[in-house]
């Protein structure tokens, strides 16, 4: 049976944590003093600093099982100087209620009966009341039953309430007396390496997509120029990790980002020019956002295996992963519209809704889609890695495109193993199927948006060109 693999490690804490440390008996007293099953008063003494606690009843001696050392605030394992286990005596009466004692219990000399009206007294921590003025205890006791007084003769007894075990752990100690002391058993079963290996993975692209997050909501904006170039992305190292400030300190306020729709534009032949664009109050996240994707696929360590020529390639398809992730962004935030981390909503009037049913369609369909496969943030990273590892790119080298296979294959087996342990072998082949249909999803929104890019380009709708954007748009 698979596991959720991220968390092996919680589980095996908190069943470390939850497990009660087992107390020491007379079997460990034996096996200590050489394994001698209470053959004499000699072999069985403990080395207990206080003498006093050797008592005697008549010609049977009786020995009281303590710890040796008195407790510390450093030290658990020890408690204060508590009584476990007792010898059996002979002929004593119990003194508390005067029948025939069966041992020590609790540093008093009792039966089974006043030993277990004690034990459950403490446990479950009852109180009790006498509702008689000033009565003789033992006669209350013996004549009406009283529960307080017979409480109050145990412990005139000398019954020490720090003595006593809960019922759990006197349930651990007998399941821990048929286990050999000098073997610790496992409470979590060690990790396999396949599946260490598989939790790092799964670890380092939770760690990758929260830088990714980070750069979304900095201050690094980069302008819509004339003449950029993909290849000036190409240079350097990723900026995930450049620790850019937040763009802003105040929370975000959600607000209609002002743009027509791609079918629109084409329909009344608007110019698009970003030229006077403010940068400094908000960002341009059609054109932003896929260098913010751009700069999380560098960060990869798949990418850093591909060639010049194939990495090229693979920033070019940067545009499936902008969707994938502002589609995911949405979701999560429970928003039906494409939302950004600014607080900017994709959304329109009702008339031109109407003229742009493609666009309204395409970006609210991801949306739905990741919805009804109800993702959460690891199957959403590694669909994510599947979708970017994408081995049929033209223009890849055989050996890029044989190190993304074997990359999508690696995240594809990840992501059917975690589905399998999140939602159960009767749903989860159904569930994996359903993720990975997203992915279809995905390259009809892609698509749909580059040839709405092309055609705005064709009818010179643009003021300037920008190779970068063409470089995108015009990607297969």
């Amino acid at each position: 049976t698979l596991f959720p693999l991220s968390l092996f490690a919680l589980a095996r804490e908190r069943n470390c944590a939850g497990k009660k440390e087992r107390k020491p008996c007379v079997r460990d007293v034996c096996r200590e003093i050489g394994n001698c099953p209470r053959a004499n008063t000699q072999q069985l003494r403990l080395f207990a600093a206080d003498q006093d606690r050797m008592l005697y009843c008549g010609a049977e001696k009786m020995e009281i099982i303590a710890s040796a050392e008195p407790s510390t605030s450093s030290d658990k394992k020890s408690s204060s100087n508590r009584v476990y286990r007792c010898i059996k005596t002979l002929g004593c009466p119990c003194s508390v209620c005067g029948h025939p004692a069966t041992g020590i219990h609790y540093l008093a000399i009792s039966c089974n009966g006043c030993r277990s009206f004690f034990r459950r007294t403490v446990a479950l921590r009852k109180t009790y009341a006498c509702k008689r003025a000033d009565p003789d205890k033992l006669e209350c006791f013996k004549e009406f039953g009283c529960k307080s007084c017979r409480f109050a003769l145990c412990e005139g007894a000398g019954m020490n309430a720090e003595a006593v075990k809960t019922e759990e752990g006197e349930e651990c100690e007998r399941e821990n007396n048929d286990l050999p002391t000098d073997i610790q058993v496992p409470i979590v079963p060690q990790l396999s390496p396949i599946e260490l290996k598989m939790d790092k993975k799964m670890l380092d692209l939770l760690i990758v997509e929260e830088a990714h997050h980070r750069l979304r909501i900095s201050n690094y904006l980069p302008r819509h120029e004339p003449g950029l170039l993909i290849d000036q992305f190409l240079i350097g190292p990723s900026k995930l990790g450049m620790g850019y400030a937040p763009m802003q300190d105040r929370p975000y306020e959600p607000y209609a980002l002002e743009t027509v729709p791609a079918e629109v534009i084409i329909k009344k032949r608007y110019n698009i020019d970003f030229r006077n664009f403010d940068y400094s109050t908000k960002k341009l996240w059609t054109f932003q956002d896929p260098i913010y994707s751009i700069e999380f696929m560098k960060a990869l360590p798949i990418y850093h295996e591909l060639d010049e020529c194939s990495k090229r390639v693979l920033i070019a398809s940067a545009l499936a992963c902008t969707n994938m992730t502002a589609a995911y962004f949405s979701y999560a935030n429970h928003s039906d519209r494409t939302c950004y981390p600014d607080g900017g909503i994709k959304t329109w009037d009702r008339e031109l809704e109407e003229q742009s049913p493609g666009t309204v369609r395409f970006n609210t369909g991801l949306i739905s889609a990741i919805r009804e496969a109800k993702l959460d943030q690891r199957e959403y990273v590694l669909l994510k890695m599947i979708i970017v590892c994408n081995p049929l790119l033209e223009g890849l080298s055989s050996h890029g495109s044989n190190l993304l296979r074997n990359e999508r294959e690696r995240c594809a087996k990840i992501l059917f193993s975690y589905v399998l342990a999140r939602r159960g072998m009767k749903e989860g082949p159904a569930a994996f199927a359903k993720i990975l249909s997203i992915i279809e999803v995905v390259v009809q929104l892609t698509t749909w948006m580059k040839n709405q890019c092309i055609l705005m380009h064709a009818l010179g709708l643009r003021k300037y060109r920008v190779p970068f954007l063409e470089t995108l748009y015009y990607a297969p």
